[in-house]
């Protein structure tokens, strides 16, 4: 007989939490790396984006393998970017 991994509910509103503050923080990231300059002057520099973004999409990666209950680790990693984002 085959193991069947069940999801908690906890997981998913850990997963689905997970997945909505790193997509928060990659638009934001990106909205402000395209439209963040006051007359050709960037207001944010390219070291403050690009670990939004990154940051974002751990956290997205992260609560897709935590709604998929596949690697415990990578989930781990996506929530804890979650929290950074």
């Amino acid at each position: 007989m085959a193991l069947m991994r069940r999801r908690s509910g906890k997981l998913t509103a850990g997963g689905v939490l997970s997945i909505i503050a790193g997509a928060g923080s990659a638009i934001s990231g990106i909205v402000t790396a395209v439209g963040g300059t006051i007359g050709g002057v960037p207001l944010i520099t390219g070291a403050v984006v690009a670990p939004l973004i990154i940051l974002g999409v751990i956290a997205i990666v992260g609560g897709v393998y935590a709604l998929k209950v596949k690697s415990w680790g990578l989930a781990l990693a996506g929530s804890i970017c979650a929290f950074l984002c």
